[in-house]
């Protein structure tokens, strides 16, 4: 006996499927509309350096830069009775220092501390109202003599020629300074130059350490 098979869809599957259909057609469109701004934002990305996973951004290493504080000494003159010369070392010549001519750059050094430097001290002499300086490694006075006076640490420069690339010699010449002959005493002289320009009767003393040659 034959009989026809007959399927019958029920009314409510039908119901159902043509309600997802839409559904999943707007889901679909979020997606697309996700997915094209992820594709703008990264190719709009002011960071190219970066290293992309799958799941997140990665910034690249930000490697810091020593800082450069490096200053120039500048070099004072004044030429006292009986034609000898004082001078007078500062990092910026101030209106107190108005009785030297500032003529020169002498050479640079750092403002603080940095990697091999050592401090250099300043020390002044005002005997008689002749003022002038030194510059010394020497926290005393056993290197300048008993009529200076330490004013602190002024710099930093380095002890030896090979403690950072592009040192030269700082050479320190020395004078009687007689003080119209009633106190004995020396004056200095600080030049990269091995033969001194300024003034007479200099004799050389030492390299009083290393430091940077003035901006070109």
């Amino acid at each position: 006996m034959n009989r026809d098979i007959v399927t019958t869809e029920h009314p409510q599957s039908s119901a159902h499927s043509a309600h997802q259909q839409p559904m999943m057609f707007a889901i679909r469109i979020v997606f697309l509309v996700s997915r094209l701004k992820f594709v703008e934002a990264r190719d709009q990305d002011p960071f190219p350096a970066r290293l992309r996973t799958a799941t997140r951004v990665i910034p690249a290493t930000i490697v810091a830069q020593p800082v450069i504080d490096l200053v120039t000494v500048h070099q004072g003159y004044a030429i006292s009775t009986g034609n000898w010369w004082r001078f007078w070392l500062t990092l910026s010549p101030k209106a107190e220092d108005n009785d030297f001519n500032f003529n020169k750059e002498v050479f640079r050094v750092y403002r603080t501390a940095q990697p091999n430097t050592v401090p250099i001290y300043a020390f002044h002499s005002e005997t008689n109202g002749l003022k002038h300086n030194i510059l010394q490694q020497s926290p005393n006075n056993d290197e300048s003599g008993p009529n200076f006076t330490n004013d602190g640490i002024m710099c930093y420069a380095f002890s030896g020629p090979h403690d950072a690339p592009g040192l030269i010699p700082i050479y320190r010449f020395w004078a009687d300074a007689s003080y119209n002959n009633d106190i004995p005493g020396r004056r200095y002289l600080f030049s990269p130059q091995k033969e001194p320009e300024e003034g007479a009767g200099w004799e050389f003393d030492k390299v009083a350490f290393y430091a940077f040659p003035p901006a070109e």
